[in-house]
């Protein structure tokens, strides 16, 4: 590999899991702005359109960053006592599922992007093989199978 494409595949990577962290930031500000004092836990839905953006764009390593960011957004910005990392029994429970439907999110926004690329490498194959073929037998349409087997 040479220096240019390790180069290229770092900043690949650095891209990937900036748009984790600044798709949470983002909803976190959004969350923030339109609801000064958030006192409702619907709030914490919101994240799950960065969880997605970011296992869409950067696979499920940025999704996973995304869905950690989110859980520690949620408890220290959103949830009693605010600017705290308290945890109580209740804010475990609600954290915990939460990030378990974040990393499920992620394991599948994976899984398509997998079959997509299946799909697409044998969507490929196809078309070679098509073009293979074409190349050792030329089509035969209808009326030239007419002419050959009709005298009139």
């Amino acid at each position: 590999m040479s220096y240019r494409d390790s180069l290229a595949r770092m900043i690949s990577t650095f891209l990937r899991y900036a748009t984790a962290v600044l798709s949470v930031a983002v909803i976190l500000l959004l969350v923030l702005l339109l609801q000064p004092r958030p006192e409702s836990s619907g709030d914490s839905v919101a994240f799950v359109v960065a969880i997605v953006i970011s296992s869409l764009y950067g696979g499920s390593g940025a999704g996973t960053l995304a869905s950690v960011l989110a859980v520690v957004a949620i408890n220290y910005f959103l949830a009693p006592p605010y600017l705290s990392a308290k945890f109580d029994f209740g804010d475990l429970m609600r954290l915990g599922i939460f990030a378990m439907v974040a990393l499920l999110i992620g394991w599948l926004q994976e899984g398509l992007r997998q079959e997509a690329e299946k799909r697409e490498h044998l969507a490929i194959q196809l078309e070679a093989a098509l073009a293979k073929h074409e190349r050792l037998e030329p089509p035969i349409s209808f009326l030239d199978s007419l002419s050959k087997d009709e005298q009139w």
